[in-house]
């Protein structure tokens, strides 16, 4: 089931634009391919191009730098951090629900999936944090609290004029959809209930076990992760 309306996205429109610069350029680089993609897509959504200032790059769950700095020259990073026994939570209650396998990607059940990804975005802000990149680290937590302050921030990071379209999260300008294992319905924008939900779904033990897994990343990041809202 669909959760959004694409129909303001013109397809044709996309592969016109993409063909054209394509055929225009000849030979490129990876960084214009993405450049090239990227733009033929604002077109597509009915963006003026003349106002792009950015090109936001998903890379959750990896460390791209090295490509990432040998395409572009001038970038920022922007590192969103959860509370890891919260996300652990979310994905085992994910997989309980909805009956499915235990293993899943690469055969890794989701215990060990959740450790593995967590110390890979770890060591991803280890290395933006000791080599000095240009980053902005936003607390998950933070950010349901105190949704304005944290857009605030993350507005002057980009040098951007802040309004209050950036307080919930909108595509194509409707409000952005998700699917939550603790919700029967799609879900909008940031609510507190997705935190703090440890001691209603986990035994004691099972909170003792998540405590003990995670106990490197929750001391080091105490002023990042966790119950500790600033």
């Amino acid at each position: 089931k669909k959760l959004h309306d694409y129909s303001f996205y013109n397809h044709s429109i996309f592969k016109e634009e993409l063909k054209k610069k394509i055929l225009k350029k000849g030979f490129f680089t990876r960084k214009k391919l993405i450049e090239i993609i990227m733009l033929s897509y604002a077109k597509a959504i009915k963006k003026n191009i003349k106002k792009v200032k950015y090109i936001f790059i998903d890379a959750t769950y990896g460390d791209y730098l090295d490509k990432i700095n040998f395409d572009f020259k001038k970038y920022k990073s922007i590192c969103l951090l959860r509370d890891p026994r919260e996300q652990l939570l979310s994905l085992s209650k994910h997989f309980h629900d909805d009956n499915l396998s235990l293993y899943i990607h690469r055969k890794k059940n989701y215990l060990v999936h959740s450790i593995l990804s967590q110390k890979e975005c770890y060591n991803l802000l280890e290395k933006l944090r000791k080599k000095n990149y240009y980053y902005l680290l936003i607390k998950y937590e933070n950010l349901t609290f105190h949704t304005k302050k944290n857009m605030q921030k993350v507005s002057r990071f980009l040098d951007i004029d802040f309004n209050k379209t950036l307080l919930k999260p909108t595509i194509f300008g409707k409000s952005s959809l998700a699917v939550s294992s603790f919700s029967k319905k799609p879900i909008s924008g940031v609510s507190k209930k997705t935190t703090d939900r440890l001691q209603k779904y986990l035994t004691k033990n099972q909170i003792i076990q998540a405590d003990y897994i995670f106990r490197n990343y929750i001391d080091k990041y105490q002023n990042t992760i966790g119950f500790i809202i600033s």
